[in-house]
């Protein structure tokens, strides 16, 4: 079985890749350094501790700053100074954690987005960096099950009736865990309806009760989000938060432009108590692999963001995909790959995903 551990990231990998997987591009040569003026877009991956940074880091709520972007709106529109837009909204929030990390974050997207179109338009035209949460994808679909599972918001009685599809999900098909779920998956020589349930579901097709409802971060992964964002804007400035290393990350981000790094919360944490289910966090090599192959460009999005992140250095960028690359069977390769990057197309073609 397979688990997250804990990550040094002191730790030096250096080892020699083997097998058929070659590189596709230098990555390196195309990462954008942070503008002097930052104005950072914030994209909250489900399940890789958005509400750590967007609550207790910056004082926001999961969706923004209450009032705050349609100030931004109008005074733009008048060609007045925004950033009294800021200032209003420290006043009249007394959770509002003042840092500099905090004012040069203009705006934030989730999901399908909670502000209208009008609203991310703006945005997107009127920032100039994007700050993108991350964490090892095997780990964030564990962890996505183990949420929808127990998500209180979308097992009421309302819901469930409404949608019988989510009972039937996780607790008529699935009711053993994520890893039992793979085992179905997988074994396409005996297709069933919970079979075809469970490949739609994590594949992100649009399954009733299960897309938004009680099953959207399995939708909502880095290809969607690399889509709204690295894909719309391939010349814009990318930055991680790293799930593993949140605090270190949040601390050194907010150094860079400006802060002291100093925040109360620090070291705190937001949870939705799916931690505390008693589900398991463990995965079976096969699955894991299993799941590298079926969804490979979703780990190719991921590798992408890392591999951009102008605030990561090389070290710590071998520490966010080794990981990775241990759940799917690929021997860690040396810092070189940091150049010459893993094509997932030719993973996915390759022998591990033939089997």
């Amino acid at each position: 079985q397979l688990s997250s551990t804990n990550r040094n990231e002191n730790t030096t990998l250096n080892a020699t890749a083997k097998g058929n997987i070659t590189g596709i591009f230098g990555i390196n040569s195309t990462i954008m350094q942070m503008p002097k003026e930052p104005r950072i877009y914030l994209i909250h991956v489900g399940k890789t501790g958005g509400l750590t940074l967007i609550d207790n880091a910056l004082g926001a709520k999961r969706i923004g700053r209450d009032g705050d972007l349609k100030c931004r709106m109008n005074k733009t529109r008048h060609g007045e100074n925004e950033e009294a837009c800021y200032d209003e909204w420290l006043v009249k929030n007394p959770r509002g954690q003042d840092s500099q990390l905090t004012r040069h974050t203009i705006g934030f997207f989730h999901m399908h987005g909670f502000e209208s179109a009008m609203e991310r338009k703006w945005l997107q035209e009127n920032t100039n960096m994007f700050l993108v949460t991350v964490r090892n994808p095997i780990e964030r679909l564990i962890s996505t099950f183990n949420f929808h599972r127990f998500s209180k918001e979308f097992h009421t009685e309302h819901y469930t009736a409404k949608f019988p599809e989510i009972d039937q999900f996780y607790k008529e098909c699935f009711p053993d865990g994520f890893d039992a779920m793979i085992d179905v998956v997988k074994n396409t020589t005996n297709t069933t309806p919970c079979q075809q349930f469970g490949w739609k579901v994590l594949h992100g097709d649009k399954v009733r009760g299960l897309y938004f409802e009680s099953g959207g971060h399995f939708q909502y992964g880095y290809r969607y989000y690399k889509s709204y964002s690295i894909d719309a804007f391939p010349n814009r400035p990318v930055a991680v938060v790293r799930t593993e290393f949140i605090w270190d990350d949040i601390i050194h981000l907010d150094r860079m432009v400006g802060g002291t790094g100093n925040f109360s919360s620090a070291g705190s944490a937001v949870t939705h108590g799916s931690e505390k289910t008693g589900l398991s966090k463990e995965i079976s090599r096969t699955n894991a692999i299993f799941l590298c192959c079926f969804l490979y460009e979703e780990m190719e999005a991921y590798q992408l963001i890392i591999l951009k992140a102008f605030n990561l250095d090389d070290v710590q960028k071998m520490n966010a995909l080794s990981p990775l690359y241990q759940y799917c069977g690929i021997e860690p390769l040396s810092g070189d790959m940091l150049e010459v990057p893993i094509s997932w197309s030719e993973f996915h073609q390759g022998t591990s995903c033939s089997a």
